[in-house]
């Protein structure tokens, strides 16, 4: 094979970069080769050549080498820790990790030194820098700080989001991505309003492929499995219509709550079983059993019970032991049952809620099947779990009558008692950018908040973070997500390094004064905090005048940006003016909910989401309008008005 001299994109003559792959490649090394064969053609001008290591063996091409550490193969591969090695000088080298994803980490973290950026979602958020080639030596060896960098599916989507989401990961070091339910349904069906269960799962076909070729761990399902075990779909939150109960072994199985066994709240997704009826158990058994022995793909299956709470089963014989006890149970008789089929699949448990308090009594038989989910929803966002200080004693479980944490040492103090019984693996699930990113309109508080919480999670035994967030998060930026990645990544990145990186590539020259400016609307909004509510009228007065004086002032250097030669740029301006003509509204709002005109507030409420509905198509891919609606209407105690895509309006309960 000769090395091909054409012309490159610029039109100048130059010796192409030549890529080695070995045979047989796993497809996600396959692909970290072409990712850097279409970055460096674009960044170079140059003709990108792939060529089999034979020819570099032979000593015939220097070239680069992509390719996996080791000769351990691919599925012993899978559980080494993620790692990755570059040594690159003079246009020859070698590109390598630990495993497949590992080998497309190094590859972008290769980019990155020589100048690449990915500050969004999508190709509006990618940063390719001409350079000259061959480029600067680059000499890299590391290992990530945590196994578990993952984000869970939230939000309203389109599977065009998922698929940047998916895409956007690797590249900021993150190496997991999990899908909740059997049919996501509830995520599309907030975007597209009217698509069937069959078209949800086409997307989650086209998701888990693209999960697969990068290599990335996949996460799947969660809760679910309780109304399944009763012959129901698990879809979302919706009531339904159901009379099932009338079936007298169905509602056996149902938990019996206030001497009645039916749908709590009419949800099927709130509703327990009653666990004690081994018919019940075996039942859940039997859908978890099924789903993974036909979806081998699944690295992480979650099996979580129901999602509704002070709904646990008061029957006498569950009243005999917690609601942790008949749960650990239930997960040795699926380990059980797996282990009969053969299926190595790993089991996410989760520790929320009720269960929330540990076991008294019930071991796990085989704790390396389990991994252990801290899901801490009810915390506080104004601190970290770096603050926690002395922990606690927990209060005494009483069975449907428990008030969920709220500081974050109550939250830990929950969680030590449960690594008392359970030394196995674990990680964080966590909400920081689900909706406390929609109260704090800088994200810069919220960072910092992740970024300490990620540090600590070695110091609390566990090994890494899954954010449940929704998808489209990156407005006004996407440094949250940045710091998210890197601190997963390597535990010891400084925040202010980050930030100087981030705000300089995202934003250009004037990135220090963006960066500036969203420090202080996070900080203002610190003050007035959300987080606590509305009622403070005499004390916040003063701080929604600064903050309108703080987005006033900054229109100037917007407006001088919009016309940035980066497109990337240009286009983080434009998303940081309809950022600032919304909180403009938003404060305006607040501050007349605050003083208690809420009829003026309520008014100017009903015309931003207007608005909001308005420009959404010029914001989509960043900024979740559905999500922003709820939560401001939960903070303004007043239903939100949500619009669908169409402009068709339905009814939003918040």
């Amino acid at each position: 094979m000769e090395i091909r001299t054409e012309k490159g994109a610029d039109g100048e003559l130059g010796h192409a970069i030549v890529l080695h792959l070995q045979e047989n490649s796993d497809e996600a090394i396959v692909f970290a080769a072409a990712e850097l064969g279409r970055c460096l053609a674009a960044m170079t001008g140059r003709e990108v050549v792939h060529a089999g290591a034979a020819e570099a063996a032979a000593g015939m091409l220097p070239g680069i080498a992509i390719r996996m550490q080791g000769d351990g193969g691919t599925a012993a591969a899978a559980e080494q820790p993620d790692g990755i090695a570059i040594d690159v000088d003079g246009g020859s080298g070698v590109i390598s990790g630990t495993n497949p994803r590992s080998v497309l980490m190094a590859v972008y973290r290769y980019l990155h030194t020589l100048g690449c950026r990915w500050v969004r979602p999508g190709r509006t958020g990618e940063h390719l820098p001409r350079i000259v080639w061959p480029a600067v030596a680059v000499a890299i060896q590391e290992e990530a700080s945590y196994r578990h960098r993952g984000i869970c599916l939230e939000g309203a989507v389109s599977i065009e989001h998922v698929l940047e989401m998916i895409d956007w990961m690797p590249k900021l070091g993150l190496n997991s991505y999990f899908i909740q339910f059997r049919e996501a349904f509830t995520f599309f069906e907030r975007w597209y309003k009217k698509i069937e269960v069959a078209d949800t799962l086409a997307f989650m076909e086209q998701a888990v492929a693209e999960i697969r070729k990068r290599g990335l761990l996949y996460h799947s399902v969660g809760h679910g499995w309780t109304c399944n075990a009763l012959g129901l779909p698990g879809l979302g939150w919706e009531q339904v219509e159901w009379q099932g109960e009338a079936d007298a072994e169905l509602a056996a199985m149902i938990a019996e709550v206030g001497g009645e066994r039916k749908l709590w709240k009419s949800v099927p997704l709130d509703t327990e079983l009653c666990y004690s009826n081994a018919r019940a158990r075996q039942r859940f058994v039997d859908e978890a059993a099924a789903y993974a022995s036909a979806h081998p793909e699944i690295d992480y299956l979650h099996v979580w019970l129901s999602d509704g709470m002070n709904n646990q089963c008061e029957c006498l014989a569950c009243r005999a032991t917690t609601p942790s006890d008949w749960y650990v149970l239930l997960l040795n008789e699926l380990d059980a049952r797996l282990s009969e089929l053969g299926i190595a699949t790993r089991i996410v448990f989760l520790i929320y809620q009720e269960l929330l308090w540990r076991p008294l009594q019930e071991q796990f038989a085989h704790s390396a099947r389990f991994l252990l989910m801290f899901a801490p929803i009810t915390r506080t966002y104004r601190q970290s779990f770096a603050d926690a200080g002395e922990l606690p004693e927990l209060p005494p479980f009483v069975r449907n009558q428990i008030e969920l944490p709220r500081t974050i040492a109550d939250n830990i103090a929950f969680l030590a008692q449960w690594q008392d019984r359970f030394t196995g693996d674990s990680f964080d699930f966590d909400y920081h950018l689900m909706w406390a990113q929609q109260r704090d309109p800088g994200h810069m508080k919220l960072a910092q908040i992740l970024h300490a919480d990620i540090q600590a999670l070695a110091s609390l035994g566990l090994n890494g973070y899954m954010s449940c967030l929704v998808q489209r998060n990156c407005f006004p930026s996407g440094f949250a997500m940045t710091v998210m990645g890197s601190t997963l990544w390597n535990r010891t990145a400084s925040f202010d390094a980050l930030a100087e990186d981030y705000y300089a590539h995202a934003y250009g020259k004037d990135g220090v004064y963006c960066r500036n400016y969203l420090e202080t609307l996070s900080r203002l909004y610190d003050q007035i905090n959300l987080e606590g509510g509305l009622g403070k009228p005499l004390a916040n007065l003063e701080r929604y005048a600064s903050v309108t004086a703080e987005l006033e002032q900054f229109k100037p250097i917007i407006g001088r940006n919009l016309a940035s030669l980066s497109a990337v740029q240009a286009r983080s301006w434009r998303h940081l003016e309809h950022h600032r003509q919304l909180w403009l509204a938003m404060t305006d709002i607040l501050r007349h909910y605050d003083a208690g005109d809420r009829q003026q507030g309520y008014d100017s409420w009903q015309r931003l989401q207007d608005w909001l509905w308005e420009i959404e198509p010029q914001v989509a891919d960043v900024f979740d309008v559905q999500n922003f609606i709820l939560v401001m209407g939960w903070i303004l105690d007043g239903p939100g008005q949500e619009t669908a895509n169409n402009e068709e309006a339905i009814s939003c309960e918040a």
